[in-house]
């Protein structure tokens, strides 16, 4: 299996030119992004929102895996943290969004570079292909078919064929997996508002219930 992919690797490089290169980095890093994203965008926990929130108030959780339970865990602490600083609804809002806002930036990281990269892949691949056709139009127009110094018609054909078939192979599957990703952020985004107003509601009632 080693041989096999240590055999496919060489041919790819040799016969899709220099845009191989730049592809491969793109490759590792439209993965790197992918798996951070996967691990930001972890929900932690398959109980609805206001049962995990109340949960979390009661101390009845102990392990915070994902964004909602932690989400719920950071917006309380920050909240009995600065109980004191709690002097309307107004310093309540802003305490609350204080972290909310830092989760949803979170849930963020890396969409903007990663849907870069899947419309970056496709064009190295493109200008691989349109240096292929170079070569092989020079070739015909030298009567070359293969050349033992790198040039010819197979090389240009080769060129061509390779380096599309793989920017096509990296952005396909990244814009599949991104579009999915997306669906998850925007559902956790929604639950991030129910913690907020979860929040702001049962500390609005102490709060009014301290003016009393």
């Amino acid at each position: 299996m080693k041989q096999f992919i240590q055999d496919n690797l060489s041919t790819i490089l040799e016969n899709g030119g220099i845009y191989i290169y730049p592809l491969m980095v793109v490759t590792f890093l439209l993965w790197y992004f992918i798996g951070y994203r996967f691990a930001a965008l972890r929900r932690g926990t398959t109980l609805p929102v206001s049962e995990v929130f109340s949960l979390v108030y009661d101390g009845k959780i102990d392990k915070f895996k994902g964004v909602i339970d932690s989400a719920c865990k950071d917006v309380l602490e920050k909240l009995k943290e600065n109980a004191h600083k709690i002097k309307s609804k107004k310093n309540l809002e802003n305490l609350v969004d204080e972290v909310i806002l830092e989760y949803d930036a979170n849930l963020q990281s890396y969409k903007s570079a990663l849907l870069g990269l899947t419309v970056i892949a496709p064009l190295l691949g493109l200008l691989g292909t349109v240096d292929g056709m170079v070569t092989m139009f020079n070739s015909l127009n030298e009567g070359t078919f293969f050349s033992q110094g790198g040039g010819g018609i197979a090389l240009g054909i080769s060129k061509a064929l390779y380096t599309t078939e793989i920017g096509l192979i990296i952005a396909i599957p990244g814009i599949i997996t991104e579009s999915l990703l997306l669906s998850k952020q925007r559902r956790l985004q929604e639950e991030l508002k129910e913690i907020r107003m979860l929040a702001l509601s049962k500390f609005y009632k102490e709060l009014e219930y301290e003016k009393v």
